[in-house]
């Protein structure tokens, strides 16, 4: 099997340098990326053409000759620079709003996320540019979607060259420079250092259906779903719409079944042993449970009277036990359609041993919450 191709994706901001000094430090491991990608905003663009992709003066270009590299071995080019766009398409200038913050994380997200796909890609992220927002988006980004062999750098730049705008990196044949403080300094002696990040990879913790739609959404629900794995899931339940909620999605169940979900949660507060249906819908421990017990979920009396005489009706019915079981059934089937894996496996109620099969969920009162409405 071939290597994979290392690409290199970086933000730039007003400071195309961060470019070329990264390249740089990479030349120097011997590691040359088979392509360069630039996230920028529009004025960002304007600079990286300008100071690096220029075909007279770039500093790409110039790069390459200095170092007898042929620069169509690594794609860089206006293709490679991606211009991040506003929730309505327009060019993002600068980073001013809580939806402009939002649209480029999303992008970010979503540009690791396709890269990661590539079994032959091997991604290494500069966080060297941009604002501190986009280079959190970036590195949390790699968070979710790296793997081993990706990496997460820095570039550090002595201080008299960084941010210096006729500073790329040092080349061959040493030049001097006049810094801000009217001094002159060779680039004999610029010291270019590549830092890599640590970051934790979540994606094998996380299932995958669960990192799609928006960062927020793909960070609220990587949250819950590390909770399940570690015990500390959250449930909110809205007795209006008989509806579960928890690592950012939704399950809307029948109202018997509502019922009885929540049911099995006040059990669970009593006793973590599964119980056999008779035990668990027996008149001593329902009378117990409802209405004052469910109070304490945030349960108000009208609502908790009413799932209290749907959870009887099931209990009395001439088939209880076979419609207890098709209820249980129906629960566990939307939970699974509408929970990611790791989630739906804490919340489904859980069925063991054979006559009698006894029933249980893995959530207790503790961390349930009643709410009503959207959320």
């Amino acid at each position: 099997m071939s290597e994979p191709r290392t690409v290199m994706m970086a933000l730039a901001g007003l400071t195309p340098q961060v470019v070329t000094e990264t390249l740089y430090a990479l030349w120097r491991e011997g590691d040359l990326p088979a392509e360069i990608h630039v996230l920028t905003t529009l004025p960002g663009r304007q600079k990286v053409r300008e100071a690096l992709l220029d075909p007279h003066r770039g500093a790409f270009y110039r790069f390459c000759s200095d170092y007898g590299i042929d620069h169509r071995r690594i794609r860089f080019d206006l293709g490679t620079v991606h211009l991040l766009v506003t929730p309505d398409g327009r060019p993002v200038e600068d980073l001013r709003t809580a939806r402009e913050n939002a649209a480029v994380a999303d992008q970010l997200a979503k540009f690791v996320r396709d890269l990661a796909i590539d079994p032959g890609v091997r991604i290494h992220a500069s966080l060297a540019g941009g604002r501190k927002t986009m280079t959190y988006y970036l590195g949390y980004a790699l968070s979710l979607f790296g793997r081993p062999g990706d990496r997460l750098t820095h570039v550090l730049v002595s201080e008299d060259f960084e941010g210096h705008p006729e500073f790329f990196y040092p080349p061959p044949r040493s030049m001097e420079l006049r810094t801000g403080a009217d001094k002159r300094v060779s680039t004999a002696d610029a010291r270019i250092d590549l830092v890599d990040i640590p970051f934790v990879r979540l994606r094998e913790f996380v299932p995958a259906n669960v990192l799609r739609g928006s960062f927020s959404e793909m960070v609220s629900g990587a949250e819950q779903a590390l909770a399940a794995r570690c015990g500390g899931l959250r449930l909110e339940a809205d007795p209006a719409t008989h509806t579960l909620r928890a690592a950012g999605r939704e399950c809307r169940l029948r109202p018997q079944g509502f019922a009885l979900y929540l049911h099995l949660v006040l059990v669970a507060g009593e006793t973590p042993e599964p119980l056999p249906f008779l035990e668990l819908v027996a008149e001593p421990r329902v009378e117990a449970l409802w209405p004052d017990r469910a109070r304490t979920l945030g349960l108000r009396g009208e609502e908790a009277r009413d799932l209290a005489d749907r959870l009887e009706a099931l209990a009395l019915s001439k088939k209880g036990d076979r419609n207890f079981v098709s209820a249980v059934s129906k629960v566990n089937a939307a939970i699974g359609r509408a929970f990611p894996p790791a989630v739906a496996a804490r919340l489904e109620i859980r069925r063991v041993g054979r006559s009698p099969v006894r029933y249980a969920v893995g959530i207790g009162p503790e961390a349930v919450r009643v709410v009503r409405g959207a959320p």
